[in-house]
Order: C-alpha cells, then structure tokens, then sequence
C-alpha cells in the first residue's frame, strides 16, 4: 500500500526555510555587494510560495548572478526546480547549496526528502540523520516524519515505525505519521493497531481515498461488516473515481 510521503514533501516546499549560519561580518565592500542576491533569493521564494515559477525563476537567477556562492539561492532554486520537475537542475542547485552550507540542517532534509522522492532511498537517510543528530536543528520532528515515510516506501517497515514513533511522541497528533502508523500495523496483520491509528488519524487528519479504503480493510480483517460497510458507503459517495474505489468493486468478500 503507497503512503502519503511524496504530499507531505511537496507541501514542505512551501514553508519557510531555515536561515543559514552566517560567518564574522564581511568588510562594507562585500556586504553591500551581497545585497542585491540576498534580496533577489528572497524574492524568489517568496514568488515561488505563491505559485509564479516564471517570477520565482527569474529572481532565483538575478540572485545568483550576483553572487554564484549564494547558498540559500541555490537551496531554493534547487526547491523551484523541483516544483518544476526538472530532476537535473534540482540535484544540481541542491549539491552546490550543500557544498556552500553543509551545516544547514533544513536543506540536508529538504534533499533527502528530494532523494526519497527519486527512490535513492540510502542517499536519502544520510542526510535526514545529519539533520537529526543536528541539537540546534528546529525541524528535528519534521526529519523524523520523513525519515519514517521514507522507510515504509523503500519497504523497511521496523525502521518506518522506529522513527514514526519519535516523531509521534514530540506531537501526537501528525496525521501523515500517524496513518502511517495505520498502514504498518495493517500491513504486519496486527489489525486492531491498525484500527487504533486509523481512528486517531480521524480525529485530526482529512478524509481520503485512501484512509477509507484502509479502514474498509481493516474491518474486513476484524470481521465488522457494519464498520467496513460505513467506510465503504463514504468511499463510493465521495471518491467513486478512484483506485480505491475501483479496488473495493473488485473484491468479492
């Protein structure tokens, strides 16, 4: 069964980025030069947050022609592209932001959830680590949650609930972790688990295709028609157009 992590990084494309470290406080000369591209990436993301990649792109590369050396400039350009679907240009912006920032624990999770999303599943958990085993780092609980979903997609489903666990016991209420949680246990046989993380999900994670369709599953296996029924009635009434849908027409319980 797929999990939600591709969502859950590309919504994360939209947030605000962590600062970079800064160094000593460079003579007047450089520091105004710098101006110009700290301005200009800003610009960029912000553009690129409200969904005008034309802007976005066009700011990115002012800044950087200001200053090639611009981290953060790189960091975001390598997010826009991303956006863009352009593979090329975003490991390419998001190895030169490494090289110039390898400190910045946000970016190292920004690419390993870019690295997870291209399947490169290893690349992908070195640099979650480094943004975790970072004390400083504010986004730990968001490192946690993708290091998890990354795992359940790559299979591994002991290190998936290991990680999704501590991400959990920082804010309990993650929907994305906690459907996951959901899916692991089902996927394990441990039905009622499955049943108890699906409800905590309810309660604080939308309706979808997909968390009906596991809950049709799961009070399958748990032998509640009624339950099962529920869920599927929901499933046909909001999503008839879907996979789930589709899978549930074909099943002959």
């Amino acid at each position: 069964m797929n999990g939600p992590w591709i969502s859950l990084y590309m919504l994360a494309l939209l947030v605000a980025l962590s600062a970079c470290s800064s160094g000593e406080k460079k003579p007047d000369k450089p520091e105004i030069k710098e101006t110009p591209a700290k301005i200009n990436a800003e610009l960029g993301r912000g553009y690129m947050q409200q969904g005008d990649y034309r802007l976005a792109m066009e700011k990115l590369e002012t800044a950087l022609s200001y200053n090639p050396q611009h981290d953060k400039a790189h960091h975001y350009m390598a997010q826009l592209n991303r956006l863009l679907g352009d593979s090329e240009g975003a490991i390419k912006h998001y190895q030169l932001a490494i090289e110039l920032a390898p400190d910045n624990s946000q970016l190292r999770n920004n690419y390993g959830a870019y690295l997870c999303e291209q399947k490169k599943y290893k690349e992908a958990e070195v640099h979650f680590l480094l943004a975790i085993n970072d004390p400083l780092f504010e986004g730990k609980l968001q490192a946690y949650e993708n290091i998890g979903l990354c795992a359940y997609e790559a299979g591994d489903l002991e290190k998936a609930e290991k990680y999704l666990r501590k991400a959990l016991r920082i804010n309990p209420k993650l929907p994305y972790s906690l459907i996951q949680m959901a899916m692991i246990h089902f996927d394990n046989g441990e039905y009622l688990r499955a049943r108890a993380f699906l409800q905590r999900y309810e309660e604080v994670g939308p309706v979808t295709a997909a968390s009906l369709w596991l809950g049709v599953q799961v009070e399958h296996q748990l032998g509640d028609r009624k339950t099962m029924q529920r869920y599927a009635t929901e499933l046909s009434r909001n999503f008839p157009d879907t996979e789930q849908w589709r899978a549930y027409t074909r099943q002959r319980w």
